[in-house]
């Protein structure tokens, strides 16, 4: 169907190889935009074991502080924490929402 509107665009009655193409390229784009404009939190297989955990922690704990989530590893990983929340913040969409109160 794709095909023929592309035919048509191009004001043309016959469907050539080029507008299958096109077509097929066309679904591609469109369908790996909506998995990355809708990944879910169940699709983590990008993150490391550190920022998995550390959004495992904030899903025990909704409205967890950044002092309470550095308590979770007895403030040895502040670094590592900061950078996890910065990764988790900074995906699409973001699999945790800060919050400045």
């Amino acid at each position: 169907m794709l095909a023929m509107v592309f035919a048509l665009l191009d004001k043309r009655t016959i469907i050539e190889p080029g507008d299958l193409l096109t077509a097929l390229q066309w679904i591609r784009y469109w369908t790996e935009s909506i998995q990355y404009t809708f990944l879910t939190g169940e699709q983590q297989d990008g993150l490391d074991e550190f920022t998995k955990a550390v959004l495992a922690a904030v899903a025990q704990r909704p409205g967890i502080t950044l002092t309470d989530l550095q308590k979770v590893w007895h403030r040895h990983r502040i670094d590592e924490v900061k950078k996890s929340l910065e990764t988790l913040l900074n995906s699409a969409p973001p699999l945790v929402e800060m919050r400045k109160d």
